[in-house]
């Protein structure tokens, strides 16, 4: 029986079929476990680009949060440089006051003081309609509608005469902002309006709207002293509107040459 079995036409014929199924299945079994491998090997490279893409996200964002950071540290080191300025001029300020004061009442109490009193009566009776009446400061409107913020903040001693005040601004009304300048007393400082603020963008809903490009750019020359400084914005090519008004102060250079100059004979 065995050997009839094994040499039984139609019993290897069924042996070789079956051979043939279970390979053709091994096979069809290997070509989708190899395409299941293969998704998830192409899943995988997908997951790791995207990661690495995130990645370098985040480090450009935290290098560029670094770099805020150390621009707001100098900022806060030249605030507080000002201040002490500011301190050290109250001083001298407090100091000549006192001494104005004393030399006011030494004058008050002295006899020339005393015998001048009614010349200074008339002079003042007869002298008050030749004097004319000094102008009123100008009053600025500040329109609440326009949203702004200064990267390089004005409220401070500008050390040099020249300067860039750098930020972005924006109108809550439809009406697109179509120029930017800065007025210092009778001088005027056309910048550069439109240039790109993505976050502020991003944060405030601009995007695809007429502020979409916020940002700005007024470059400065000041004189020496103190002035006020109102920055303003043309609302579609049209009025001009305030978005901030503040005194400003330019610190004196000294000029070292000239000074040395005077000391020779």
């Amino acid at each position: 029986m065995s050997s009839e079995s094994t040499t039984d036409p139609a019993n290897l014929a069924r042996q070789l079929d079956e051979v043939t199924r279970r390979d053709a299945e091994f096979r069809l079994k290997t070509i989708q476990r190899f395409r299941e491998l293969d998704e998830q090997l192409r899943s995988t490279r997908e997951r790791m680009e995207a990661l690495s893409l995130e990645l370098g996200e985040r480090n450009t964002y935290i290098h560029q949060l670094h770099v805020e950071q150390d621009a707001t540290r100098n900022e806060f080191a030249r605030i507080h440089d000002d201040l002490a300025t500011y301190s050290q001029w109250l001083a001298a300020a407090e100091d000549e006051t006192a001494a104005l004061r004393a030399k006011l009442e030494r004058i008050r109490t002295s006899w020339a003081w005393r015998y001048g009193t009614p010349l200074r009566v008339l002079q003042r009776l007869f002298g008050a309609s030749d004097r004319g009446t000094a102008p009123p400061p100008p009053v600025i409107t500040i329109d609440s509608s326009l949203v702004y913020y200064l990267h390089t903040s004005p409220f401070r001693i500008f050390r040099e005469r020249t300067a860039a005040l750098r930020g972005w601004v924006y109108s809550k009304e439809p009406s697109p902002i179509t120029a930017v300048r800065a007025r210092v007393g009778a001088l005027e400082f056309i910048g550069r309006h439109g240039l790109p603020e993505p976050e502020t963008a991003a944060v405030h809903r601009l995007a695809g709207g007429p502020h979409e490009r916020p940002g700005f750019e007024i470059p400065l020359t000041l004189a020496p002293g103190r002035q006020l400084l109102v920055l303003e914005a043309q609302i579609d090519h049209r009025e001009w509107r305030a978005f901030l008004a503040t005194p400003v102060w330019v610190e004196p250079r000294v000029d070292t040459d000239r000074k040395d100059e005077g000391n020779h004979p």
